[in-house]
């Protein structure tokens, strides 16, 4: 299989903060899923290193995952839960399962992290400046993303 590191996301413009909260929950379980390929798959002479930080990072995509659903139940609303529901709400398109290239997936996983950041903080542009405690949670999820992104591009050399 060809292996790539251009990742595919669908656009999305959210109407509500229940909309933003939902898309969150099903894209952070995307990116989890992302991280654990890259630690159970990623080859080449840099693996243990490549394999213990991403065992840091995809921690810290589920406890992000946690406090969104959390966030959604504390609105008495029902946090995603069906494999099948939480991929069609990610906005990540495309399949990565072709990448076991360590420094490939740390590039990959960049690009994946800034798109997710980048989700965030256009959400709060289009629906979240009514609700100030949603807006404050995508603010953090936002500059923790790109912190990660930041982390990924620096080990993807």
């Amino acid at each position: 299989m060809k292996q790539t590191n251009t990742t595919q996301i669908k656009t999305t413009k959210c109407t509500s903060p229940q909309e933003a909260l939902t898309i969150a929950c099903g894209s952070l379980h995307g990116l989890l899923m992302k991280t654990l390929h890259a630690h159970w798959n990623s080859t080449g002479g840099r693996f243990l290193s490549i394999h213990e930080f991403t065992e840091k990072q995809y921690t810290t995509v589920l406890e992000e995952l946690d406090v969104v659903a959390e966030h959604l139940r504390s609105k008495d609303l029902m946090a995603p839960t069906d494999p099948i529901r939480l991929q069609d709400l990610s906005i990540f398109k495309d399949d990565h399962s072709d990448i076991t290239d360590g420094n490939k997936n740390c590039h990959y996983l960049a690009e994946c992290h800034q798109n997710i950041a980048t989700f965030f903080l256009s959400c709060i542009e289009d629906c979240l400046q009514q609700d100030p405690e949603t807006e404050d949670l995508f603010v953090g999820l936002a500059r923790e993303n790109n912190k990660k992104a930041w982390m990924y591009k620096s080990m993807s050399v």
